[in-house]
């Protein structure tokens, strides 16, 4: 737990002028490449366009690096000289290749010199048509009904669009066109089934390429999720006749009740919502097995349609769980493949992450992202595929690299198609980079050199326009653009948060300043900087501990929160004397200059400090943080507790809300 800091009426800083710190290369002894780092006020460009045509002149951008000294510039294709000077044409021996710009900068003192590298444009032959921006679906990523008439958007290309229309399919690679124009009226029996919109475009020479939507699901009828109503939600009965949540900053007497009974709905004892007890894990220890629990308040823990959710187990082994019933449904391995392929998903850095609209796919990693590899599970047919290699295209930049992972608190765009992921090697455990991989296109679309200091964590914002970067070195906690050319600065540190949306569809990165006043817990807008404090923290000489969850992307506006480990001096759990109205607490808070804030639950975890009793492990106090993690429409709710118990054992409990539970 963070302690309350002495360093009073630090402010966050907004929006930052791009002062990039890069590694650049310096030529040493005998051609050898050495790496060091240097002040680039600003990096050079190549050109003003991402995307080139063969014979096209390239005009390049020249940097600016202080009282440094430009000795040379050139033009480089895979690591290779092609060209001189600041203007080029690209040849056939191009096509299909991206290239960058280079200037060479002296020392004045040392006389040392140095390569500084632009961002790469992409050099086309001009016979395959290209998207500038692909087609989208006038209802996004959300699930259109039944009934519904659906618009595609056109994407922008350089080329002529000759054709469009509808598929539809169980499987992605098993879609047929149904339709042509750019309008779809959704037929009763296309429900349960895979939409997409796909746009044909022929190039000046005549190609035609195909470019499409992500697909989505379809709805049954006007609703997004089974819940609540569904004949087999076990929380159905309560949800229908709950009372409104308690709005404001409430605080009532911890009640101290039984520990709940495995797999039966039940009232929440202060807050009356519908509570379900997950796990047991007095009986998997009994078995020789280890507690489960939902992994982190930042992970999606259910499924696009909320029928099914994911637990990990104290080894690492994940399992899949009815998430209307509450049931276990087995755990997640004999995957059935190709040779090569993994059978089972190990480790709790695997990093399991849920499809954005089709409830039957589950993308995830090696464990700690060795490989570079990302695979996706069928879990209907338990069938794996490899979903991308990431590989070739890392090593284009970062050569040693054998790892792509986000650290464990990442997510992809909402949509799922961009990742902001950590390029690192296995040897040495070193981050050489961040880059942004575009899943439909299967490459890289930016990437930025890491100094010293690897980030602690990465992820993609929900709306895919940002890369969010946290770490507890000089640089804090930014947002930069796709492309890695402008950023935002977020938070001086690295502390627990997440990146949501607000009411206006923007994102919002959501987090706690301990080094403020009142500790306050603020939002910040990635796109304008504009920060807001939504509430304090430090009440009466007291302090917590934090968790936040920005996952409901179907309820814009919205975030969760979950509280732990309180203190005040030194005093340690304060469930009767001195609690404050956040403690122990799982609460929405709205996205706004105002914030509404209603309470859930009682997360009411016993933690022990400031000494763990004798023979338990050091990870027990870990364990028992509450994590509370939501659903996409802020209906379902899983959290971790010890129950107030003081054996270390930690169970997993699941609170459903009705749909109407939070304004919108």
């Amino acid at each position: 737990m963070r302690r309350v800091s002495d360093n009073k009426g630090k402010t966050m800083q907004k929006h930052w002028k791009h002062a990039l710190y890069a590694t650049i290369a310096a030529c040493g002894l005998y051609g050898q490449m050495v790496m060091a780092q240097g002040p680039i006020e600003k990096i050079p460009r190549a050109g003003t366009q991402a995307r080139y045509h063969v014979g096209d002149s390239i005009q390049a951008g020249s940097g600016v690096y202080g009282n440094y000294q430009i000795t040379g510039r050139g033009w480089y294709r895979d690591g290779q000289k092609i060209g001189d000077g600041q203007t080029y044409r690209p040849t056939a021996a191009d096509a299909g290749h991206k290239i960058a710009y280079a200037e060479e900068i002296r020392d004045p003192k040392t006389g040392k010199k140095y390569k500084v590298f632009s961002y790469t444009v992409e050099i086309s032959d001009g016979a395959t048509a290209l998207a500038n921006k692909d087609p989208a679906l006038s209802t996004g990523v959300k699930s259109p009904h039944v009934g519904e008439t659906v618009s595609g958007i056109a994407g922008q290309y350089e080329g002529t669009i000759v054709g469009g229309g509808w598929f539809i399919g169980t499987r992605t690679n098993q879609m047929q066109k149904v339709a042509s124009g750019s309008q779809y009226k959704i037929q009763p029996n296309d429900a349960g089934k895979l939409l997409a919109y796909r746009e044909e475009v022929r190039s000046a020479q005549g190609r035609i390429s195909v470019f499409s939507t992500l697909p989505v699901r379809i709805a049954a009828k006007n609703e997004t999720s089974p819940t609540p109503g569904n004949d087999n939600d076990i929380c159905a009965a309560i949800t229908a006749r709950q009372t409104p949540l308690i709005a404001g900053m409430d605080i009532q007497p911890l009640p101290d009740t039984p520990l709940p009974e495995k797999g039966v709905a039940t009232l929440e004892p202060t807050y009356k919502t519908c509570l379900v007890r997950i796990t047991d894990t007095g009986s998997l220890k009994q078995n020789n097995f280890n507690f489960r629990r939902n992994i982190y308040s930042r992970s999606q823990a259910f499924n696009a349609d909320n029928s099914k959710m994911i637990l990990m187990d104290q080894a690492g082994f994940w399992y899949l769980y009815d998430a209307q019933t509450g049931k276990e449904i087995r755990a997640l391995k004999d995957f059935q493949g190709a040779e090569g392929l993994p059978h089972h998903i190990a480790g709790g850095n695997a990093e399991p992450q849920w499809h954005a609209s089709d409830p039957n796919t589950l993308y995830f990693m090696n464990e700690n992202g060795v490989g570079m590899k990302l695979f996706s599970v069928d879990i209907g047919k338990n069938q794996v595929s490899l979903a991308a290699d990431m590989g070739a295209e890392i090593r284009k930049y970062w050569n040693v690299a054998d790892i792509a992972t986000t650290r464990s608190e990442g997510s992809p765009s909402s949509d799922g198609r961009y990742w902001c992921l950590l390029a690192r090697d296995s040897t040495s455990w070193k981050t050489h980079g961040v880059f942004v991989w575009d899943i439909q296109q299967q490459q890289i679309i930016g990437h930025l050199d890491t100094p010293d200091g690897a980030p602690d964590h990465v992820s993609m914002s929900p709306s895919g326009e940002y890369c969010v970067i946290s770490g507890d070195d000089q640089t804090g906690t930014r947002a930069y653009d796709r492309k890695f050319q402008n950023f935002t600065q977020l938070h001086q540190k690295s502390e627990h948060s997440d990146i949501a949306l607000n009411k206006a569809g923007q994102d919002v990165y959501v987090s706690i300043d301990y080094q403020s006043s009142g500790g306050d817990i603020f939002m910040t807008n990635l796109k304008t900087g504009k920060q807001t404090v939504l509430f304090p923290s430090y009440l009466n000489g007291t302090a917590t501990a934090i968790h936040i969850s920005g996952k409901a992307f179907r309820k814009p506006g919205w975030v969760l929160i979950s509280t732990y480990a309180e203190q005040k001096g030194d005093q340690f759990n304060l469930r009767r004397e001195n609690r404050q109205w956040l403690h122990r607490k799982i609460f929405a808070v709205s996205l706004e200059d105002t914030p509404k804030i209603y309470s859930i639950a009682n997360a009411d975890s016993e933690h022990f400090y400031p000494q763990l009793p004798e023979g338990m492990n050091d990870s027990a106090n870990y364990w028992l943080e509450p994590h509370a993690t939501v659903n996409q429409d802020f209906t379902r709710i899983l959290f971790n507790s010890g129950w107030n118990r003081m054996n270390g054992e930690v169970d997993n409990f699941m609170i459903a809300l009705p749909k109407n539970a939070l304004p919108d």
